[in-house]
């Protein structure tokens, strides 16, 4: 029975070092995007579970020294590394948290603007002249950028109609496999109608068409996808205009 006891006592002690290390080494990441609000949180979280693990160590130092203990003491024992566990995982899993939403304020404070996304693109000049003269709002929404080839040769006024802005730009974010698998998306175009249609083909390219378009549809595959930038915005590269009531 002694060696019992003194086993159980072995085994809590180990785990109770190894969550303490948790405290010695993992200290919380400061931060300056952290607020004082997060930090009284997370250091009253850090109290209590360090202080179940001293309930815990205390528990199993008098169970070794004494070689004895009852049932109800070895319950209590076990309670207490329980309690203790459970507790450094909930501290562990906010610091989790806090470092992932650090990481999300850091990302997002090097995107670029929008309009200066669509400038940077690759062989996009035609759609970035025109956002620039037209200035749509686009803060977080979808937008379909349709790059240079897409205007066979002509004037970007000439090639893009005014009615076009409705069909490549969708309100929110959203990537190309969000849009997949919505299958039909609205655009912020006013006719329901001309809802998107969006899916992966056998080759694995993500195509785009309007619902209004007679069959065949005219089918725009997404060149380039999931491009973000600062608020919220994400472009995708499409190789077609998409027009409206296109008749072929």
């Amino acid at each position: 029975f002694p060696f019992f006891c003194a086993q159980l006592a072995k085994r809590a002690a180990t785990t109770l070092a190894a969550l303490r290390r948790t405290f010695d080494t993992g200290e919380s990441d400061s931060d300056e995007s952290r607020d004082d609000d997060d930090d009284t949180t997370a250091c009253a979280s850090e109290g209590r579970a360090q202080a179940a693990i001293g309930r815990a160590e205390a528990l199993s130092r008098r169970i070794k020294r004494t070689d004895a203990a009852d049932d109800r003491q070895r319950a209590e024992l076990t309670r207490a590394v329980r309690d203790a566990e459970r507790m450094t995982e909930r501290v562990e899993g906010a610091r989790m948290s806090q470092l992932r939403q650090i990481e999300r304020r850091r990302v997002f404070s090097t995107l670029s603007e929008p309009a200066d996304a669509i400038a940077s693109l690759r062989r996009c000049a035609h759609f970035a002249a025109l956002v620039r003269r037209h200035k749509p709002d686009l803060d977080g929404v979808t937008v379909l950028v349709p790059n240079d080839g897409a205007f066979l040769g002509q004037s970007p006024d000439d090639a893009f109609e005014p009615e076009c802005w409705g069909v490549h730009l969708i309100d929110g974010p959203y990537t190309a496999t969000d849009l997949s698998d919505a299958g039909r998306v609205p655009p912020r175009h006013e006719d329901p109608r001309h809802s998107l249609r969006f899916r992966f083909d056998t080759r694995g390219a993500c195509v785009v068409w309007l619902d209004s378009d007679p069959e065949p549809p005219r089918r725009a595959k997404l060149v380039a996808r999931d491009v973000r930038c600062a608020r919220g915005t994400i472009l995708h590269v499409v190789d077609k205009i998409l027009y409206p009531d296109f008749e072929k």
